[in-house]
């Protein structure tokens, strides 16, 4: 059995910092003792490693994960490489799961339901429109499709974006490209998940920064070079 995680409360006993479910477990199979590892570590770093124990319990759905794996980039300053290393995975597999945050509630639901695969999700979250992601939930529900021909049927609605938009569009995929890019690596710095939202003359738009609760807003505006007095 995978040894749990203490640390000395001082008085002396020992505080659970990860495997709280393995020690209820032993105790209910009648185990006197249980393996376990003594770490010294603050209320900050227990709290990290609780998460990360979190994390990578097998039962939780992709939506549950992804939730985690931002709370951890927000609550203890770690870009996605970060995670990925504590958690295990490459950086590509941890973004992934957190795109697909940027979708709908209702998918989010249901991939959280198993409804939709989180390589569903992955496709769903490259189409920008809402009404055009949802549409494609429908085929997949009443087609029954794999998430290879969800990626075609994707394929297919950025061509036919390219083609309604003509000469006149300014996306082309080299562009969007470049802008998922920019966000990643923005939200890499600042520890955040950023949208870049480009006008159709591509000279101005938005740029939108997520916050979790007060602390972490005052953590953005710290790393943006702003101190309140």
């Amino acid at each position: 059995m995978q040894p749990i995680v203490v640390r000395a409360a001082g008085d002396g006993t020992y505080e659970i910092i990860a495997g709280e479910r393995r020690w209820r477990a032993c105790g209910i199979a009648g185990l006197e003792t249980v393996p376990a590892i003594v770490r010294e570590a603050d209320d900050r770093k227990s709290a990290e490693l609780a998460l990360i124990e979190n994390v990578q319990r097998t039962d939780l759905n992709p939506i549950e994960r992804a939730n985690a794996f931002r709370t951890l980039m927000a609550k203890f300053s770690m870009t996605q490489s970060d995670v990925a290393d504590r958690v295990g995975l490459d950086r590509s597999s941890v973004a992934n799961l957190i795109r697909l945050l940027e979708l709908p509630g209702d998918i989010q639901n249901m991939i959280a339901d198993g409804a939709l695969s989180a390589g569903h999700g992955k496709m769903l979250a490259s189409v920008a429109d809402d009404s055009q992601r949802r549409k494609l939930v429908e085929r997949i529900m009443t087609e029954h499709l794999s998430v290879r021909q969800t990626e075609k049927a994707v394929r297919d609605l950025v061509k036919q974006a390219q083609a309604s938009e003509g000469d006149a569009g300014t996306s082309s995929p080299d562009r969007d490209t470049n802008i998922r890019d920019l966000e990643t690596k923005l939200g890499e710095h600042l520890k955040t998940r950023v949208r870049i939202d480009v006008s159709s003359g591509g000279d101005k738009g938005k740029l939108i920064l997520e916050f979790y609760d007060l602390e972490h807003f005052d953590g953005l505006m710290r790393a943006m070079g702003f101190e309140s007095n």
